[in-house]
């Protein structure tokens, strides 16, 4: 019994001495070999199938890097070609069936798959050049500003919604797929 409780409380100094920042939020699913991350001041390292998805980790593909990530909510993103995202934050409750995800993205793009953090009771939003989008219960692709790729796009596939929120400009709600 002695052992049992040392352990739980290595276990316990362990986890404290870890950084938020460096919490573990998901795995990266799917790699082309055009994919790098960095979380704070690191250098960026190439991300490779299996990799620990971190909590403020910076993803960025050049022409030809493809990168997904699977959160522990079930929620996915898949970063597309000359594209950057980084996970701002995530907080999931398992046994409330609760979660969050932030994040931001810069240029490309990309497709977002709802888990439960785009369920009732959750949030998913993702910060972009235009304005905040703010995702329930669907699939989603954006096309971000850059590069040559044009204005803003966001292409509701399936699900409940989407909705931007512009902080020059109009703001509006997908509903429909296909739209």
């Amino acid at each position: 019994m002695a052992k049992h409780t040392q352990t739980i409380a290595m276990t316990g100094a362990l986890l404290l001495s870890v950084p938020a920042w460096a919490q573990q939020v998901g795995t990266a699913a799917g790699v082309s070999p055009a994919a790098s991350s960095r979380t704070g001041q690191a250098a960026p390292q190439q991300v490779r199938l299996g990799d620990h998805v971190l909590r403020n980790q910076h993803f960025q593909t050049d022409a030809n890097g493809v990168v997904q990530i699977l959160l522990a909510d079930g929620s996915s993103f898949t970063v597309g070609p000359r594209s950057a995202l980084t996970i701002d934050e995530f907080v999931y409750d398992p046994q409330r069936g609760t979660a969050r995800v932030a994040a931001s993205a810069g240029r490309g793009v990309l497709r977002f798959i709802g888990g439960a953090a785009s369920k009732p009771g959750g949030s998913a939003t993702l910060k972009t050049p235009v304005g905040v989008a703010g995702i329930r219960g669907a699939i989603v692709d954006f096309l971000l500003p850059g590069e040559g790729l044009g204005p803003l796009r966001i292409d509701l596939h399936y699900g409940q919604s989407v909705s931007l929120s512009c902080s020059n400009g109009p703001s509006g709600t997908l509903s429909s797929a296909g739209m």
